[in-house]
């Protein structure tokens, strides 16, 4: 299985949400009852994992799972920052909002999806995405 830059760039933005973005998920728990902040811990983290897992597995169907999990860091950081709004995040909170859009774009490219639509192919055979026509994409 041959594996291209855009998969390994994504499998590492991917590892450093929790370090960038966690800051910004710590601030907007923080204050919180103890049970929310465990039950957003634990969620958090079980998110984090899909996605990571997704991202390690090349299936059409992990393809499918990762492009649901990828918008979901940049609607939580965006949401921990309107929550922690009288203090704007960190600069590694940035940072983190600026690597979850990047992560997104990532995740949408056509190299991505190639990648991920040839995980289950047999032997030299070539499998093709679909894409959606202009109809579908702009009706």
């Amino acid at each position: 299985m041959n594996t291209s830059r855009t998969t390994w760039v994504t499998r590492a933005l991917w590892l450093t949400l929790p370090l960038t973005l966690g800051d910004c998920m710590a601030a907007a728990l923080s204050g919180q009852p103890e049970l929310a902040v465990w039950v957003g811990g634990v969620t958090l983290w079980f998110l984090w994992g899909a996605g990571l897992l997704c991202s390690l597995i090349q299936t059409p169907v992990a393809l499918t799972a990762l492009r649901i999990c990828a918008p979901l860091p940049i609607l939580l950081g965006l949401t921990s920052v309107a929550i922690a709004s009288p203090t704007l995040p960190s600069p590694l909170g940035w940072a983190g909002l600026a690597t979850a859009t990047l992560l997104v774009v990532l995740v949408f490219t056509a190299e991505l999806g190639d990648g991920f639509v040839n995980g289950s192919s047999y032997g030299d055979e070539r499998r093709m995405a679909l894409r959606p026509s202009a109809a579908v994409l702009f009706g």
